[in-house]
């Protein structure tokens, strides 16, 4: 059996290369921002259409 050290995240962290990490973090906050950008986008999309909505109600 192998021991479960190995098997543990930040082990694992401590074994990958700096240049590795840094590609890492770049490409998980690459995808974080692509996250924000399209949940903004739909909130705003959204929004609009709840303004049309209100504005259909109204009239």
């Amino acid at each position: 059996m192998l021991p479960i050290y190995i098997c543990s995240p930040s082990y694992m962290w401590s074994i990958i290369s700096k240049e590795v990490k840094e590609k890492i973090v770049k490409e998980v906050t690459k995808v974080f921002e692509i996250l924000m950008y399209i949940t903004m986008l739909s909130r705003s999309l959204f929004m609009t259409i709840l303004e049309r909505i209100k504005v259909l109600v109204k009239n």
